[in-house]
Parts: structure tokens; sequence; C-alpha cells
């Protein structure tokens, strides 16, 4: 029962999936406008304990262009000397916890001097200067968005890393994170690729609410996303060469940007990894205002960035009966019962509260970003 209905409300997504597969055999329709390039307009830097960055990307200006599906052997000796890692995280309000993410990425087991962290400043008004010490940078980033403050540093380290590792500002890395990831990286051999890690959800109390319950059991469970095709950057690495590649994470984008590159790239023939070893934890939201939040930077997301028939393909699929989440979350069996079922009443009450949202989105308003 669940099967069926659910598949009757994704009907229209699955017709604009089939149109775009026509599309690809010549036939016209309208599709999803190009993606925006690394290095794309509006683009500001400034590297806080070196020198401002002026020189163009040659991403975005194609001196690169694609490169061959081969191993890179000449590339691969010319990083001898540099960084194997990049670690890229971008902040916008969050800076109350970069203090302790960069604790726990000081007391990494793989040696310092084989990565760098790079803090991506998504504000306008925050000065970030007092967070560049030993080998930690700055970037600062004018371009909204979490996505097009990853582009940002990967332009600005593309000639000098191997691998570049995605986290965010509130995640909470195990010791042994990236030596997990670099042991993935062996094992995927010279072909370059992209590995994702797990995200472990952790409550802020013993006794946590319906709203942490909520993200408790929901989570992101990068081993069904893998399945999947794609990754959250939450627990993300992308080897330098698929950047070069396929360009980078869709700018404009403020949710959902790591499932559209990940897809792309398994379009070019990367494969994807998971690492269950390397592990991140990730706090729960205690607060309904906060997953509420979250769900409108989603949704909008997906409306402001979908165009034509997909759209409001995206707009049905939201305002009908969430069949298919409810019977996700209710499927978790790692989960206790009652979790669960707090969880079913709490996506319903979501779903209600989305209404009014979708349709400021559609009179023109912005997407929640944060």
């Amino acid at each position: 029962m669940w099967h069926h209905v659910s598949c009757l409300l994704r009907a229209p997504i699955l017709a604009v999936t089939l149109f775009r597969g026509l599309a690809r055999h010549g036939l016209r329709v309208p599709l999803l406008p190009a993606k925006t390039n690394i290095g794309s307009r509006n683009r500001m830097a400034i590297v806080m304990r070196t020198t401002k960055v002026t020189k163009e990307s040659r991403l975005s200006s194609g001196c690169l262009g694609k490169v061959s599906r081969e191993p890179n052997a000449t590339f691969r000796k010319q990083v001898v000397d540099k960084k194997m890692l990049t670690i890229v995280v971008p902040v916008y309000r969050q800076w109350q916890m970069v203090e302790k993410l960069l604790e726990r990425l000081r007391s990494q087991t793989l040696p310092v001097d084989r990565f760098r962290i790079v803090l991506v400043n998504n504000e306008q008004d925050f000065d970030a200067s007092g967070f560049v010490k030993g080998n930690v940078e700055v970037l600062e980033c004018r371009t909204p968005g979490s996505y097009a403050a990853r582009n940002l540093a990967v332009d600005r380290w593309i000639d000098e890393t191997l691998w570049f590792v995605f986290t965010d500002a509130d995640c909470q890395p195990e010791n042994d994170w990236l030596e997990q990831l670099l042991a993935a990286i062996d094992d995927c051999g010279e072909d370059p690729g992209l590995i994702s890690g797990d995200v472990v959800m952790v409550p802020s109390e013993p006794h946590p609410g319906w709203a942490e319950i909520y993200d408790l059991v929901k989570g992101i469970p990068q081993r069904e996303y893998a399945g999947r095709g794609f990754g959250a950057t939450a627990n993300l690495a992308v080897a330098a060469d698929v950047f070069r590649h396929i360009g980078a994470f869709d700018a404009a984008a403020f949710s959902g940007g790591d499932r559209l590159f990940c897809l792309k790239a398994r379009r070019h023939g990367y494969a994807l990894k998971y690492q269950p070893l390397a592990r991140v934890h990730h706090p729960a939201r205690s607060g309904f205002d906060e997953v509420l939040r979250k769900t409108f930077r989603v949704r909008g997301g997906q409306i402001i960035r979908s165009r034509g028939w997909k759209r409001w393909a995206r707009v049905a699929y939201a305002l009908a009966p969430p069949l298919l989440p409810l019977k996700r979350l209710w499927c978790r069996r790692d989960q206790p019962r009652r979790y669960r079922l707090i969880a079913v009443v709490m996506q319903c009450r979501l779903w209600m509260a989305e209404m009014p949202e979708i349709y400021r989105i559609l009179k023109g308003g912005p997407a929640e970003r944060r």
C-alpha cells in the first residue's frame, strides 16, 4: 500500500525525469539552467594570513580544460611536497562551534603536515581573522550559500592538494577520521573519485525533546545515500581531479548541491565509496524552530532551483501527504519504537508548517539559508 501510493505521488517527478532522458536523445524540452562553475561571478576571496587572491580561476576560464580519465601520474608526482588533504569548512553564524571543531582536528592521528584547514567565512559582518593559526587558513566569501563558499576554497587550493575533505562547522570528527579517509583513498588506487563517511547524530542530553528525537531518527543516513549514488558534505572527500573534470558545486544552491554534484560525478564515470569507519558526530537539532528552518531551507532550495514542469512537480510532491518520508522514519529499526512514533508525528507537523513557506517562495520570496 505504502509503495503504490508513494509511486503515484512521485509520478510527476518521474515524468520530468523521462523528458530529460528524451532530451539527451534530441527532444527539445525545458531543462535546468546550467550549473555555476568554480570562480563564478561575484567571487571575492581574501586569504587572511597571506595575500589577497586576485587571479582569475583557471577552472572558470577553461585554461585547465577537461582532464583525461586516465590516472594523472604527472600531477601526482608534482604534489609530493604539497598537502595531501585540504579540509573545507563553510561557516555561517556558527563561529561559536568552530573552536571545538578545530580542537578535534588538531587531535587527529594524521600528522598536521599532511593536511590544511580552510574556514570559509560566509558572513559579511564577522571578523574571522582570530582563527588563523598553524595550518588554519580563512577565506572570505561574499556570495551567499555554503556551496559557493566550498567552491571558493576549491578554487584557491586546487593546485596544491590531492583531495578535498568537506565537513560542517557543527560536526565533531573522531580522532582517526582523516586516517580512515586516507585508508579508503589508498583502496581507490590511482583512479580519483569520491568517498563518504559516516555521520553519527548525537543528542544534547539523556532525555531529548520531540524535535531532537525527530532529528535523531531522520539523521544523515550516509550508507543509504551512498547506495543512491551520493554523499552529504557533512562528511565527504572529493579528489581534486574530479573538480578539474566536471567543474564545481552549484553555487546557487542553498541545499542539495552535494547530491547534484555527486550524481554528476557518477555520470562522468567516477565511483563513490562509503567508508563507515571515517566518522563525524553531528549534534541533533534541539528546537522545533531549528528543525523547521532546515525543512524550509531544503524545500525552498528544491523549488527555487527547479524550472518549468519540474518546479510544479516539486510543489505537488511537497503539498501531497508525506507518505514516503513517514515510511522511511517508521522503518528506522535501529531506533526505539517510541522515537519512531514521535518522528512520524513531527513529520506531519512539519508538512503542515511547510505550506505557507511554499506559498511565500512561489510569490518570489528568498529561500531560507540557515
